[in-house]
């Protein structure tokens, strides 16, 4: 197919995203197991930190290297001028980026949708929102639990917002999947919630014995009160989609120490994408022929 120089940029730009992320998110996918083994034995902050940024990676390298690399090389290299032939593998990587993209949008217009619904049906506790997220305590709930509880209970939503979880939320759904129908994310984002949630304990109950009591009996009685409803996905809940009760209450009433000591997860992460961004800087500066000439390989 012939298309002219803009068209071509952007069918560069989406089929090098999808194949990138493609081949990252493979990888990511078949060390989840690993990973979330490994995860485990962290403390539950430490945990979810690091599977949030394992999840987010094979966006995050796809558009810094479309973004560093690629566009700066074709426009620097590329003359604008007629249409030029774009080869099949190119066009069904963009059409392919195109599909995951517009699902990944579609899905999160839905949860923005299904938790604008949340407080009318639920009779739960939640912290609800995005960029001014507001607490949420049903009537009935706010009636019936005793003070201790219902304040163990806000204690623990904020620790989701302190945490910024319901953006990490955003940003899982924005994330595309792997392939149209597959995540391969599934395992991460399940035990992230679930490590998210451990994280909301520690920091509400702050090992103190009676605040763990306090928001062990608000689990249980939350839990009773809430109806079969879906938990929104850009909402952080008190009882959680993917936690078992017992579990938790069992945790929080007997906590154990982490098996392995704290590691600078921040710092490691943020000193690799430093390192992806010098890197595909530098190599945009001192090899922009070959680059470019790798791109033009792929495009026909």
């Amino acid at each position: 197919m012939n298309l002219p120089f803009l068209p071509r940029l952007i069918c560069l730009c989406t089929a090098l995203f999808f194949v990138v992320h493609l081949l990252a998110g493979s990888a990511v996918s078949l060390l989840a197991p690993l990973i979330v083994r490994w995860a485990a034995r962290l403390r539950a902050a430490q945990a979810a930190a690091l599977l949030c940024a394992v999840r987010l990676a094979p966006a995050t390298l796809g558009a810094c290297l479309v973004t560093l690399i690629c566009v700066p090389s074709y426009l620097r290299f590329e003359p604008p001028g007629p249409s030029e032939e774009v080869g099949t593998f190119c066009l069904a990587g963009s059409m392919l980026c195109l599909v995951v993209c517009a699902i990944s949008i579609g899905r999160t217009a839905r949860a923005v949708v299904m938790t604008a619904r949340y407080a009318e049906h639920s009779a739960g506790v939640a912290l609800l929102g995005i960029f001014r997220p507001r607490f949420f305590v049903s009537a009935d709930l706010a009636e019936t639990l005793p003070a201790d509880e219902l304040a163990a209970a806000l204690r623990h939503e904020q620790a989701h917002w302190s945490a910024g979880d319901n953006i990490k939320r955003l940003l899982f759904l924005l994330s595309p999947d792997l392939l149209p129908g597959w995540s391969g994310f599934g395992r991460l984002e399940s035990n992230w919630g679930r490590l998210a949630e451990w994280a909301a304990d520690d920091q509400a109950v702050n090992g103190e014995p009676q605040w763990s009591l306090s928001l062990a009996a608000a689990l249980v009685r939350v839990a009773r009160a809430e109806v079969a409803a879906r938990t929104p996905t850009l909402a952080s809940t008190l009882i959680g989609e993917r936690c078992d009760l017992a579990e938790r209450v069992n945790r929080i009433l007997n906590p154990q120490p982490p098996r392995l000591p704290s590691i600078p997860i921040g710092w490691m992460f943020t000193s690799g994408a430093a390192l992806v961004l010098t890197v595909g800087a530098t190599l945009s500066t001192i090899l922009p022929n070959s680059i470019y000439r790798v791109l033009e390989m792929f495009l026909h």
